[in-house]
């Protein structure tokens, strides 16, 4: 003998069934949708001190008082304090600049999707010539806006 389902049994699994693919498809979306910390770093980002530019193919271009340098970056995720208390770097630049080249090593962690705190890891003091040996935030330079410039640092 064959059951016959009341609408109310009907609408009751349409309901559930409904809820359902909405929560699974909302879970897929948020996934899908979240940056990891390397693509929030892409873009161009800048301060009263220098403007830093991150590039898709690993290739940047940094800006400050001591000139401009273009290179390529390594970025070893985000900077998290507990792990890395020693004063490891997790952002490698090696770039040249007049024609000199260098590596210069930073703790970098993102504050958000428009800030950029940069710690100097380099041991050497004469490397960071005209940037600050402490910590730095820039912000994010939006597409319309240039942000930054050639930097005006006071010695």
């Amino acid at each position: 003998m064959m059951r016959h389902s009341s609408n109310s049994e009907r609408q009751s699994l349409i309901v559930w069934m409904s809820r359902s693919v909405f929560a699974v498809t909302l879970a897929l979306t948020l996934c899908g949708c979240a940056k990891s910390s390397e693509e929030l770093l892409i873009g161009r980002w800048y301060s009263g001190e220098m403007t830093i530019r991150f590039r898709p193919d690993r290739s940047v271009a940094w800006n400050s008082s001591a000139g401009m340098a273009i290179g390529r970056y390594q970025f070893l995720g985000e900077n998290r304090q507990a792990q890395n208390s020693a004063g490891s770097p997790n952002l490698v630049l090696d770039v040249i600049r007049k024609g000199e080249s260098g590596r210069y090593q930073f703790q970098a962690t993102l504050l958000g999707k428009n800030r950029l705190q940069l710690k100097t890891v380099d041991r050497n003091s004469d490397s960071l010539n005209g940037i600050s040996r402490t910590a730095m935030v820039l912000r994010r330079a939006s597409d319309d806006k240039l942000g930054g410039g050639v930097a005006n640092v006071s010695r």
